[in-house]
């Protein structure tokens, strides 16, 4: 096979692979991302999105070998970069999740997400003002950030800012209706307040849609 017609076959197993994640079928993707590999073994996109695959599946060792390939030198994949921050925030390695993460910013300055997940790791580990900066960072990048805006309501909710903390809560449940940690934020947070009345519609929503978004990735089988 030529040069040309092997980068196309290449590109176009590349797309039958995102194809076949998006129906769900990804075992056959696994598999479709490997084919591709053998015509273009330095394909950073297939071996990170490989990577996801089989992280998903529960082969962290084998994901984070992947991952490792891609997020360094010639590569230098944030993607790779993000996704090891999560794998080791996972597994309990906050120091090795926290590396990952600042590379992956560096590699990628806009990127919201490793803001958002490196603010979350900061809250836990106990540094608000720093989880703080991170996320006013991150919705400066993406403004309509679900997730940045309930943990920044969370941080204003611990310092007795509760009106900040409302605000930024409905914003999140604005962004994202059907989001079930926006909504439960919202309740939780309600209750907290003596508006119980008003927090049940909310937990009500949020286990609705907890539910659908089980039975949309196969929950119930």
């Amino acid at each position: 096979m030529n040069m040309d017609k092997s980068k196309k076959a290449q590109r176009a197993l590349y797309r039958t692979a995102i194809d076949l994640v998006e129906m769900g079928k990804s075992e056959l993707a696994e598999e479709t991302y490997k084919l591709a590999l053998e015509l273009d073994p330095d394909d950073y996109r297939s071996i990170t999105n490989l990577a996801v695959i089989i992280y998903k599946a529960g082969r962290q060792a084998e994901a984070e070998e992947l991952y490792l390939k891609t997020a360094h030198p010639p590569f230098y994949d944030e993607h790779a970069m993000f996704n090891l921050g999560y794998l080791y925030s996972r597994q309990g390695k906050n120091d090795k999740a926290e590396i990952w993460y600042r590379r992956a910013i560096v590699a990628y300055p806009r990127y919201f997400e490793a803001y958002v997940n490196l603010a979350v790791l900061k809250q836990t580990l106990g540094n608000d003002q720093e989880a703080e900066a991170l996320l006013r960072r991150a919705l400066e990048i993406e403004p309509r950030d679900v997730i940045a805006n309930f943990e920044l309501a969370n941080i204003y909710r611990k310092r007795g800012e509760f009106f900040e903390a409302e605000m930024l809560y409905r914003s999140a449940v604005d962004l994202g209706p059907q989001n079930p940690h926006a909504l439960y934020n919202l309740a939780s947070f309600l209750v907290e307040r003596g508006r119980e009345n008003e927090a049940q519609e909310y937990f009500d929503l949020a286990y609705q849609c907890d539910v659908e978004g089980r039975l949309k990735q196969g929950g119930h089988k």
